[in-house]
């Protein structure tokens, strides 16, 4: 798991586009990320992600919790609107979905593969 940003606490972190800033961290030794919740770039070490394969290690990391453990919280987050998925990434919006249907941020479940608004945590 990843070390809390300095920025705002959030140990989650996502993917960035290849580049060179990315190609270069990644020969020496680093791995660029960027923070889920406020979006700053952030350097993490390789050896952490070195036995990982996607969301398979992720998904053996943590037990998968009953259908009552998901929808603990009443006025919460409940996870993805149709599985109940609590896992999930941040999908590119593109041109048409930021300025003529005027979408929030969107994510990904990884469970099911929907489409639905970042919640706000």
């Amino acid at each position: 798991m990843a070390a809390p940003c300095r920025k705002c606490g959030a140990t989650k972190t996502e993917p960035v586009r290849s580049g060179l800033r990315s190609k270069l961290a990644r020969k020496l030794g680093y791995e660029m990320r960027k923070c889920a919740r406020c979006r700053k770039l952030r350097l993490l070490d390789r050896s952490q992600w070195a036995g990982r394969s996607g969301g398979a290690a992720y998904a053996s990391e943590r037990e998968a919790p009953s259908s009552a453990e998901r929808f603990r919280d009443p006025d919460g987050f409940h996870g993805c609107p149709r599985c109940g998925e609590e896992r999930f990434r941040r999908s590119r919006r593109n041109w048409f979905d930021r300025v003529l249907l005027r979408r929030p941020p969107m994510a990904r479940c990884a469970e099911c593969g929907y489409r639905f608004p970042v919640p706000q945590v």
